[in-house]
């Protein structure tokens, strides 16, 4: 199965939140997006408390899947 599809990502730590469109990318793209317009509206240091999610949307799949942030900014699956 392909992961190139639209996908829809939200990243959230309390009250703090960060979303992006991608479209015809992969997941992690699309939440490195988010990660993206994290770092730029509050400058994150520290991604221990975040968590993201990519929704997939369009195409009649709807998978959602779970990430992560590891050290160095890189999204990770969540098994």
């Amino acid at each position: 199965m392909s992961n190139i599809s639209n996908w829809y990502a939200s990243g959230r730590s309390d009250s703090l939140s960060a979303l992006a469109t991608c479209r015809r990318c992969t997941p992690e793209q699309a939440v490195r997006l988010a990660i993206r317009h994290a770092l730029d509206r509050y400058q994150i240091a520290d991604w221990s408390l975040w968590t993201f999610t990519a929704e997939e949307f369009g195409f009649g799949r709807e998978r959602i899947l779970r990430f992560r942030v590891d050290p160095s900014g890189e999204p990770i699956r969540a098994l």
